[in-house]
């Protein structure tokens, strides 16, 4: 590779613009951190998940798409983050 290529706006354009469609193509949809939270609640407390609390629960947050990524908020407090279609449920008691 020769240093002109390396330092040729135009690539670097081009990969930019490839990350963002990727990012916004793969934003998690509100489902999918419904259900990322469901099964989270599920394995923290298994005889709530069997009476379908955890679903119940998931359905309280407020889902928000920032486009490249997502989030869900509860009040003031952020309950998931999603990126490349992967989900994280925040846990706000860890300190």
């Amino acid at each position: 590779m020769s240093e002109s290529s390396v330092s040729n706006p135009i690539l670097w354009l081009l990969v930019a613009l490839a990350v963002t469609i990727l990012l916004a193509v793969t934003n998690p949809s509100a489902d999918t951190h419904r259900k990322a939270m469901a099964d989270e609640y599920k394995a923290k407390s298994p005889l709530a998940g069997a009476v379908g609390l955890g679903t119940l629960t998931a359905q309280l947050p407020e889902y928000h798409s920032a486009v490249l990524g997502s989030y869900t908020t509860a009040g003031e407090e952020t309950t998931s983050i999603g990126l490349l279609g992967m989900v994280w449920v925040v846990d706000a008691n860890a300190d």
